[in-house]
């Protein structure tokens, strides 16, 4: 089984299988990171989110080879077309050169709120 904190975390979504993270067998260093946004409304959720990172999050996501993120929202709440846009006009610049996915989840229980989890690895020490 792959790298149990990490597939724990992905597998969380159904859109997954294990194959899908096989390269990170291979890879020296990983690091899982997931960010909560805790909002009153939809509206703000993905900039609460984006802050998290860019203002308190504590990894240098530019070291590494191999990222992917994934965002989760409400299935009664998906985000809206400038919510997506916004997305990916931040996660553009941390797109290493090697690979770098980015999924797009609905799921139960996460209200107006969201997550984004970030999966980086790097192929050497």
């Amino acid at each position: 089984m792959i790298l149990s904190r990490q597939w724990q975390c992905i597998a969380r979504h159904d859109d997954f299988s294990e194959e899908d993270f096989a390269y990170l067998y291979d890879t020296k260093l990983i690091s899982d990171n997931c960010y909560h946004s805790q909002t009153a409304d939809d509206s703000t959720r993905i900039d609460y989110l984006i802050d998290l990172i860019q203002n308190y999050g504590c990894v240098d996501y530019s070291e590494f080879d191999s990222m992917v993120f994934v965002v989760s929202v409400d299935k009664e709440r998906e985000l809206s077309e400038v919510e997506m846009l916004r997305l990916q006009e931040f996660v553009e610049p941390f797109n290493p050169q090697k690979r770098s996915e980015f999924h797009y989840c609905t799921a139960a229980g996460f209200g107006p709120g969201a997550e984004i989890m970030i999966v980086a690895s790097r192929d050497t020490l």
